[in-house]
């Protein structure tokens, strides 16, 4: 009997149900979050699985180390305060992904936020930037400032300004692909990664079929269930939504995703599902660049762009699902009241 994995937008309720009867999940905290792995056709419990998962997991927190910015000796932290250092291939690759979102997403996502995001801070005190404060900082923040170089080199630069780097639009994909990577190397292709927000399919059940992922509505309190039911045998989902990080000053509520442009919470959005066979970092940075373009150029953007599909829930509730998702797609509502 098949289940449905969920991707929840507060807490994960339910992990996935699989055809064989050598399977399980394995649940951990990491990335800040819950992250299980079910796997498929192979016992969870065998000291090879075990020692795979171990690795794994330890993996992805070499990942997310090296993209925080709040630790000086990170990666990251060494590039923004040093402008300029070699990096390894794994955060040359993220600057990669994300430069290439930046592209085409005409600078909505944009990893050189780090001065807006240090005013933003949703685990301090609740207060809102003055206007001065966000002007000053919008003068740092410029996509065009990280020029990445030579490849070969993978020595990249911040320049003509005093940006300062941010990852954490694409840092949870990241980690979630290195997840991927350590178990499809030690021959775990029957796998799911479910990060809450982000799930990567390393390939469908051991029986072939795909797996099941549910979208949750992004107003659980108000408005429970289910807005989709997505079949995913290979490749990420993301979502990015106003919930995930918010706070309410006198009477208004302010929410994590920051237009780069205005240096606000951006609008148009309650969330963004991206799905797609490229990269959970690419998916995971998407899902942020279209929450902040609005309706008609995010829509635009997805049916132009191949391999990539999308979910969008406006302010109003309504649900709009790109023409390549729609025959994908098990439509549980058609409006959020």
């Amino acid at each position: 009997m098949s289940k449905t994995i969920y991707i929840l937008l507060s807490v994960l309720l339910l992990t996935a149900g699989c055809s064989q009867s050598q399977s399980g999940t394995e649940e951990r905290f990491a990335l800040d979050t819950m992250v299980s792995v079910t796997i498929d056709g192979k016992p969870l419990k065998s000291a090879a699985t075990r020692k795979s998962l171990d690795a794994a997991f330890e993996s992805a927190k070499q990942i997310e180390e090296s993209l925080d910015i709040h630790q000086p000796q990170s990666e990251t932290g060494k590039l923004n305060r040093s402008r300029s250092i070699r990096v390894s291939k794994e955060l040359w690759g993220v600057l990669r992904t994300g430069n290439e979102v930046y592209e085409v997403s005409g600078g909505a996502f944009d990893m050189t936020v780090g001065r807006l995001t240090e005013l933003w801070r949703f685990d301090k005190p609740r207060r809102v930037p003055t206007a001065r404060k966000l002007a000053s900082a919008l003068k740092d923040v410029d996509g065009t400032a990280l020029v990445l170089g030579a490849p070969g080199d993978r020595r990249p630069r911040l320049e003509g300004s005093d940006a300062k780097l941010d990852l954490g639009g694409i840092a949870k994909g990241a980690a979630i692909d290195r997840l991927a990577q350590t178990l499809a190397q030690d021959g775990f292709e029957n796998s799911l990664i479910n990060a809450i927000s982000s799930i990567k399919a390393v390939g469908p059940k051991a029986n072939g079929e795909p797996w099941r992922v549910g979208i949750d509505s992004p107003r659980p309190n108000t408005t429970p269930g289910l807005i989709a039911v997505i079949e995913l045998s290979k490749g990420a989902i993301s979502t990015s939504g106003d919930y995930q990080r918010a706070m309410t000053v006198d009477g208004r509520r302010y929410h994590h995703i920051l237009d780069p442009k205005t240096g606000l919470p951006a609008p148009g959005f309650m969330s963004v599902t991206v799905v797609t066979e490229k990269s959970a970092a690419y998916a995971d940075a998407l899902s942020t660049g279209l929450a902040v373009m609005g309706r008609k150029k995010a829509m635009k953007l997805v049916e132009k762009t191949p391999a990539v599909e999308a979910i969008f829930v406006d302010d109003n509730g309504k649900i709009w699902i790109s023409t390549g998702l729609r025959d994908r797609v098990s439509k549980q509502k058609q409006l959020l009241n």
